[in-house]
């Protein structure tokens, strides 16, 4: 599995070396975000915050990517919000928080249990590029991101390409 520190490593990467320099604005990166109120959020204001989507960092509200880690922020799920749909807008087909607004619910199955996320907003006017980082991570970790293989009905032992050197330890 792939460590949140290598994976926002590789988002710089990407921006590097495949990101036109005339298109502007870096990717805005949220901070981590806590699913579960044993470790509560708190906004901006010192609010300790338990609702989704409540008041979730700004990026949460754009196109953009979605980084979604287990308890020990390793990667288990890269997801993508282009176009028309927010981030925040996608998590929500995959969480919500029960009535007494304390207890996360977890709408589907997942490989490894889901603890935190983090969001990789586009640039205004640029939703047309989470396709490409979301296909990019993907491609890169293909073989440790079990619950992006869930329920394609494609096999998990896909082997690394050749050109997938990992310059980073996991």
């Amino acid at each position: 599995m792939v460590k949140k520190e290598r994976v926002l490593a590789d988002i710089s990467t990407f921006q590097g070396k495949y990101r036109h320099p005339e298109l502007g604005n870096k990717y805005d990166i949220s901070p981590e975000y806590c699913l579960t109120p044993d470790n509560p959020n708190v906004n901006n204001k010192g609010k300790v915050v338990y609702e989704w989507p409540g008041e979730y960092p700004p990026q949460f509200g754009k196109p953009g990517v979605y980084l979604v880690f287990s308890e020990e922020r390793l990667l288990t799920y890269v997801g993508k919000a282009s176009l028309s749909s927010t981030i925040s807008g996608r998590l929500g087909a995959y969480f919500s928080y029960e009535k007494d607004r304390v207890t996360c619910k977890i709408k589907h199955k997942w490989v490894n249990e889901p603890k935190f996320v983090i969001a990789v907003a586009m640039p205004e006017g640029h939703a047309f590029e989470a396709p490409a980082l979301e296909e990019y991570l993907i491609t890169r970790y293909r073989t440790e991101l079990p619950d992006n293989m869930s329920g394609t009905g494609k096999k998990r032992t896909l082997k690394p390409k050749a050109d997938d050197a990992q310059t980073t330890p996991v």
